[in-house]
């Protein structure tokens, strides 16, 4: 019980130090999902309450026609393109945010919102199939807070990436 009051105090004092309000959803989702996980991670056993879990909703696979690859859930985003530049990325353009170099290999890799890797983490394979067809793609980024519901594909080249554009509405499949 005690772990639980001081548990409770760090993530109040968290949740008071965003300033901005656009960005306290942010906060919150991450640290609703944090003590979660801490919670499940410290049962006491002596607990003899149990909580109410939820369900989850469970959805139907669809299979790709011409693939044969089956894709657990589509999402319509808008899609841009970056490379690997300072003032496209950050102090090491090549390192995405789990540590792939996409200076060794820029292909099929993709940086997305942060409210996309809540919902569907990193390393996750997903097909363009409006952009690319069946190509498959690793999220291997992610993108600057502002952003919600986005995608960024990785270009070699600062030309390739702005001739990409912005593309609104494009099907996003996590296989």
């Amino acid at each position: 019980m005690i772990k639980r009051i001081i548990l409770l105090g760090v993530l109040l004092t968290i949740l008071a130090l965003p300033n901005n309000t656009a960005h306290a959803n942010t906060y919150m989702n991450a640290v609703s999902k944090a003590v979660d996980h801490i919670v499940d991670t410290h049962k006491d056993p002596a607990d003899t309450k149990s909580d109410v879990v939820a369900e989850p909703e469970i959805k139907p696979v669809v299979p790709v026609k011409e693939t044969g690859i089956e894709v657990k859930k589509k999402l319509w985003v808008t899609a841009t393109a970056y490379s690997s530049t300072r003032w496209q990325t950050d102090d090491t353009p090549c390192i995405t945010a789990t540590g792939y170099n996409v200076c060794n290999k820029t292909e099929n890799i993709i940086a997305v919102s942060r409210d996309l890797v809540r919902s569907l983490g990193y390393h996750r394979q997903v097909m363009l199939p409006s952009l690319y067809g069946s190509e498959i793609f690793l999220i291997e980024d992610t993108m600057n807070a502002r952003f919600v519901n986005r995608i960024d594909v990785h270009h070699g080249s600062t030309k390739d990436a702005k001739d990409f554009g912005l593309k609104r509405n494009v099907e996003l499949q996590v296989i």
